[in-house]
């Protein structure tokens, strides 16, 4: 019975703000994500010729899956990820400002739940 009022409780109030080292990390993999498309994709295209799309699309999905791992799953990070496929559109830091965000709006959650 507590079981499930937990997770009644869960779907009513969103999850649990990530402790600050888990979202430290999803940060770090935020901005790493964003620099390897900007500084690695990017440059490989236009000196080589070469397209980078498949290299852009696994970084993408390497993102999101430790983003989901260390702070949880948003409906957010769906839309960032249809941002970042687009060519051109993933010089933006796309993951970053979603997870800043996402960090964001979880820790005022929080501070006004606790209240």
């Amino acid at each position: 019975m507590r079981a499930r009022e937990g997770i009644m409780k869960q779907q009513v109030e969103g999850p649990r703000p990530a402790t600050t080292a888990k979202a430290v990390l999803a940060l770090l993999v935020a901005i790493a994500a964003d620099g390897a498309q900007l500084f690695l994709n990017m440059p490989i295209a236009l000196f080589f010729g070469i397209d980078a799309e498949a290299a852009d699309i696994a970084i993408d999905i390497v993102a999101m899956l430790l983003v989901i791992a260390l702070i949880g799953y948003s409906p957010l990070l769906l839309p960032t990820f249809v941002v970042e496929v687009i060519p051109l559109a993933d010089a933006f830091p796309a993951w970053t400002a979603c997870v800043l965000f996402l960090i964001w709006k979880r820790r005022s959650l929080s501070r006004i739940s606790s209240r």
